[in-house]
């Protein structure tokens, strides 16, 4: 899976998933047992898509980002929460500020 092709996923996702965390410790360059995937503590696989402080990880160093959140009055449901940029990337558009930066941060190492 290209960095694209995962980020485009993380940008769909409707909240933190931990099959998707696996994918991005996977494709950043570590060794992930999917089969566990469930299991893995914060230690083995950050919860990329649960924690702004662990997508921070995946922002390349050195390069601006920013985030920011939108309120949804509950009347379409599927309206994007959060924004996020990373320099070098397009602004993402996600259900969380977490999803937002993780998904902006794969496609900025994509692009260095």
């Amino acid at each position: 899976m290209t960095h694209e092709e995962l980020a485009a996923r993380i940008e769909r996702a409707e909240g933190p998933d931990r099959a998707l965390d696996c994918l991005v410790h996977e494709v950043i360059g570590n060794v992930v047992d999917h089969v566990y995937a469930e299991m893995h503590s914060a230690e083995e696989t950050p919860f990329y898509t649960a924690s702004i402080d662990a997508a921070m990880q995946l922002v390349p160093p050195d390069r601006e980002w920013s985030i920011e959140g939108y309120t949804c009055s509950g009347v379409r449901p599927d309206h994007v929460r959060a924004s996020a940029w990373v320099l070098g990337s397009p602004r993402v558009f996600a259900a969380t500020p977490a999803i937002a930066l993780c998904a902006a941060a794969i496609r900025a190492r994509s692009a260095s």
